[in-house]
């Protein structure tokens, strides 16, 4: 891109201040790029003279982009509507393209008030095309040709001159009296909201502000400042100098604005004394306010059209021509009396008929000629009124906004979730939103005035007091408090609030504020958590426990098999006085009691399913009621009482009697041992419809339960207790006193074995009361009838099979079946029993569920009956009833067969399934 030689810029300058006229030039219309290859620059000399120097190879945007600058100028530089002459200098230009050509010839055409437009600096070749564009193009525009910008700027003279657009008396274009120059910098240009100040230095005395937008108060100082700088800069003098302003581009300024800049100014005087301040190209508005505050100012405040008619005051000023005339006589005084008297009376009549509500400011200069000696007066007037309009205007928008911003924040405080609060210093509420009044649970009308000491748990009146305190202390806001609250209806409800400090105008605290959110469903939630946490440790300490249980009576079974089986064969064939009957049976007996608590290790491990049939509890507590087991308990504690309150109408359920039978045992056993002076035992049956859920469940199955609760009067349990009385081994008994810890823990296990709940309200000193839900069913009672003794040696020589992995438990079966009465053959493997059944057929099999390694009874049963179907068998196992076996059985096994085997049971079971 062509730039503009330093000798070219130089020159333009000279000619520029040869011809004396008044230069205009902003900083922003210097060399402004618009394009890769394009630049331009505009400046205005004289009052109507536009000149315009582009740059390099203009395309139809960089032309487009330019000549919207121009238009810029000439709106900021030259009167509307008054005529105007282009120059166009082309001495850098290298060439225009064809759309760009076209744009221009287009534009030259629709445009208005251009008295000429001169083309300078310009080729042979690019004279030709101007003739004949203006001919082919019918442009009725007066376009002219010059050597160079001097003639140009002459010829643009003389072209003014013709038309009468300059005085008679100007003479040429080089009158010196009309001659300044200007100086700007960059950093003499200020650009605030709304509002821009440039200053400029004419002929090295004048200090020239140019504002732009609308004056706030918030302006004035940054103004001042920057005048300040601009002043110390150029060295200007007080008193020698003057300050002329262009109002031209100013829209306007608030009323505080204008009474702080009269303000601003008469301390610049006394700072900078100045014997002048002139405004130009100030509308009516300006002039108004100009001549109200000229009347206050102690420096001379002038008004002028143009700049240059500014300059000329300065001028005559310095000259000091304008001398008062004391010439006259008193009838020229009684005359200019007279005519003055006619305009104060033309005056009061055009201000006695105002309209104060009429919106029109203007309406009042509009009565009064220009010519008018008093129109400033009706300009001053217009302006008061102007100024009064617009208090009233911005106090109806203040009012207006207030009471829009105060339905704003009452829509908004009523609409949120969280609740907004106010409260005096004694705590009581002073404002507050609906959602204070639902987290509360109270009326708005008794809320108001409430103390917080009313509606806070009496736990938490210290530590809220203590925050108040602290907020009101060191002014810091307090957030994150938690605060438990009692509703109206006495129902405990959680929030989290914040806590602020309500200040008076002189920063005195008068009371609180503060956010309060409910947060009672996530309080409910955590404690829920920490519950069903609670459950899950529980369970998972109850599957550790029970994993080692189920090894641990998986064992003992195989070996308590010897102490209770072995005896009975021993006693079968002992004579009936012989002396070694009597230990033998106590051995026995010792084998029963230890298979008893393997049994309650089983139910411990809750390793399978128990075996279930239709019951009715009540049967089942009677039947305990009956037993030596509670004559037994009865002696140990002869100081309490049991009351049995049974529902006649009480439904049956589904489960395991013996299971059954042995909780209602260990419930009544550790109710009477929590009596130790004796007391009252309730035990009760009801039928009972659940549809919510129970404490320590976070949901129940809705339907009907029968119900078992055991109440006693006895010392109660504390919270830790009620913790762990479900843990295994758990016990407040003195060892070796009474049971071994295991009660309730296989009370827990029995009850969820049997899809059941169970429930425990205790306070220590007042006794427990436990609660058990069983399912109902609508099932009759299952009625199968026991075997007879004389039953119990029949067998007829049928063949059984015995499948066990562990030697002395298949041995330990043949003996019984022979015994008995039946062909007996043992295996140790499942894969033993398929070869065996492939080659030998057999009429019973006796199937170990469990056998490592290899398959287990249900892989085994269903090979067996691929290879002979129909095969009939019995299932053995140490554990309760599992689903493997409930799969074998449904396949077509027998009953399920528990160890360690006593010979009336085995041969019952075993006769039983031949039979079928």
């Amino acid at each position: 891109m062509p730039n503009p030689k330093k000798s070219d810029e130089q020159e333009y300058e000279s000619i520029l201040k040869k011809t004396g006229l008044p230069v205009y030039r902003k900083p922003e219309w210097r060399n402004v790029n618009f394009g890769k290859n394009y630049r331009a620059d505009f400046t205005v000399t004289g009052e109507n003279i536009l000149i315009s120097r582009p740059s390099g190879y203009a395309t139809l945007h960089d032309a487009n982009q330019s000549f919207n600058l121009g238009y810029e100028v000439i709106r900021q530089c030259i009167s509307d509507g008054a005529p105007y002459i282009i120059i166009e200098d082309y001495s850098n230009l290298s060439g225009v393209s064809q759309d760009a050509r076209k744009f221009f010839i287009n534009d030259l055409k629709y445009r208005k008030n251009v008295l000429a437009l001169i083309f300078c600096n310009t080729s042979a070749m690019f004279n030709l095309s101007i003739k004949l564009g203006t001919k082919i193009y019918s442009i009725k525009t007066n376009i002219r040709i010059a050597k160079d910008l001097s003639e140009a700027i002459l010829l643009a003279g003389n072209i003014q001159s013709k038309k009468k657009l300059l005085p008679k008396n100007h003479g040429d274009l080089l009158n010196k009296n009309l001659a300044h120059k200007i100086t700007h910098q960059k950093e003499w240009s200020l650009e605030l909201d709304e509002y821009s100040m440039r200053f400029e230095l004419i002929n090295d005395d004048i200090l020239h502000p140019v504002p732009s937008g609308f004056l706030k108060v918030k302006h004035i100082d940054p103004i001042f400042q920057l005048q300040k700088k601009v002043f110390a800069e150029m060295n200007l003098k007080d008193g020698e100098y003057y300050l002329l302003s262009d109002l031209k581009a100013l829209k306007g300024a608030s009323l505080k604005a204008r009474l702080l800049l009269e303000k601003a100014l008469g301390k610049w005087h006394r700072e900078h004394p100045l014997p002048m301040l002139i405004f130009y190209n100030a509308n009516w508005i300006s002039r108004a306010a100009i001549n109200i505050a000229r009347a206050v100012a102690s420096y001379n405040v002038r008004i002028a059209d143009n700049l240059n008619s500014a300059i000329k005051l300065i001028a005559e000023d310095k000259s000091r021509h304008l001398q008062p005339d004391h010439s006259g006589t008193c009838d020229t005084q009684h005359k200019s009396k007279d005519r003055n008297q006619k305009y104060v009376d033309e005056l009061i009549s055009i201000l006695a008929g105002i309209n104060w509500e009429e919106q029109d400011s203007e309406a009042i200069t509009k009565k009064i000629n220009p010519s008018h000696p008093f129109r400033p007066v009706a300009e001053a007037v217009s302006l008061i009124k102007m100024d009064i309009d617009q208090l009233l205007q911005e106090r109806d928008r203040s009012e207006k906004a207030l009471l829009e911003s105060r339905k704003k924040y009452k829509n908004i405080l009523e609409n949120i979730e969280e609740g907004y609060y106010e409260i005096d210093l004694s705590g009581s509420l002073t404002f507050f939103n609906n959602s204070i009044c639902k987290i509360l649970g109270y009326p708005a009308a008794k809320l108001q005035k409430m103390n917080f000491r009313e509606y806070c748990d009496e736990n938490y009146i210290d530590s809220i007091f203590k925050t108040f305190n602290q907020v009101y202390r060191t002014g810091q806001s307090a957030d994150g408090i938690n605060w438990k609250l009692l509703q109206e209806g006495g129902a405990e409800r959680f929030i989290e609030t914040s806590i602020s400090a309500i200040q008076d105008d002189n920063e005195n605290i008068i009371g609180f504020k503060g956010i309060a959110r409910d947060i009672t469903p996530r309080i409910q939630a955590e404690k829920e958590k920490e519950k069903l946490e609670s459950y899950l440790r529980h369970a998972q300490k109850m599957e550790a426990i029970g994993t080692l249980a189920g090894g641990v009576a998986h064992d003992l079974n195989n070996i308590l098999s010897g102490l209770v089986s072995y005896p009975d064969l021993l006693l079968m064939k002992l004579p009936p006085d012989s002396p070694l009957k009597k230990p033998i049976q106590t051995i026995q007996k010792s084998g029963k009691k230890a298979a008893a608590i393997v049994q309650d290790l089983l139910t411990l491990a809750r390793r399978g399913l128990p075996d279930l049939s239709i019951l009715n509890l009540n049967a089942l507590i009677r039947e305990h009621l009956n037993s030596p087991e509670y004559k037994t308990l009865l002696n140990h504690h002869p100081l309490i009482d049991v009351v049995p309150r049974l529902d006649r109408s009480l439904l049956n359920m589904s489960a395991s009697g013996v299971h059954i039978s042995k909780t209602i045992m260990n419930l009544l056993t550790n109710a009477a041992e929590a009596m130790p002076d004796g007391g009252t035992i309730i035990i009760a049956t009801k039928n009972q419809y659940i549809d919510t859920p129970l404490p320590g469940y976070e949901r129940i199955k809705a339907g009907k339960y029968v119900t078992l609760r055991i109440e006693d009067t006895g010392t109660g349990m504390t919270l830790e207790d009620k913790n762990r009385i479900f843990e295994p081994f758990y016990t407040k008994k003195k060892m070796g006193k009474s049971g071994s810890g295991l009660g309730m823990a296989m009370a827990w296990g029995v009850v969820h074995d049997h899809n059941g709940y169970i429930k425990i309200n205790s306070t220590p000193g007042k006794g427990s009361a436990i609660s058990i839900y069983f399912p109902a069913v609508n099932s009759d009672i299952s009625t199968d009838a026991p075997y007879a003794r004389h039953d119990l040696f029949n067998g007829r020589k049928e063949t059984i099979l015995v499948v066990d992995d562990i030697q002395e438990q298949r041995q330990l079966a043949a003996q019984i079946l022979t015994q008995l009465g039946y062909t007996t053959n043992t295996v140790s493997s499942g894969e033993e029993a398929v070869e065996y059944i492939k080659n030998t057929p057999t009429d019973m099999l006796i199937l170990d569920m469990i056998m490592n390694p290899g398959m287990d009874g249900l892989d085994t049963y269903k090979a067996i009956i691929a290879i002979n179907p129909g095969q009939k068998a019995i299932i053995a196992t140490g554990y309760s009833t599992s689903d493997r076996i409930k799969q074998a059985q449904s396949l077509g096994a027998g009953a399920c067969l528990k160890k360690p085997y006593l010979i009336e049971t085995l041969a019952q079971i075993v006769r039983k399934e031949l039979d079928k």
